[in-house]
């Protein structure tokens, strides 16, 4: 968590995870280290197949940081760093 934060202060604007990567716990990691600084990145997460549609996710999202995504979600609901 440490490096990510380090890298969000030095520039790092991409994370790229996935629900399958340590059953979930990355997920989990990954939104820790962003806690208040959401707006700096630009996350993305893959999505298991049996839990896609070509409509969305099947299941509901219930990572940590979820709340900050559009339901359901769709890679055209995802969205970058705000600017100001």
């Amino acid at each position: 968590m440490a490096a990510l934060r380090r890298g969000i202060d030095l520039g790092l604007t991409h994370i790229d995870t996935a629900e399958l990567y340590g059953d979930g716990v990355v997920e989990e990691m990954v939104a820790e280290a962003i806690e208040g600084r959401r707006d700096e990145v630009f996350l993305v997460s893959k999505v298991m197949p049996e839990n896609a549609t070509s409509r969305g996710t099947t299941a509901p999202v219930s990572a940590p940081w979820s709340s900050s995504i559009p339901a359901p979600w769709t890679a055209s609901s995802c969205t970058g760093p705000r600017t100001t």
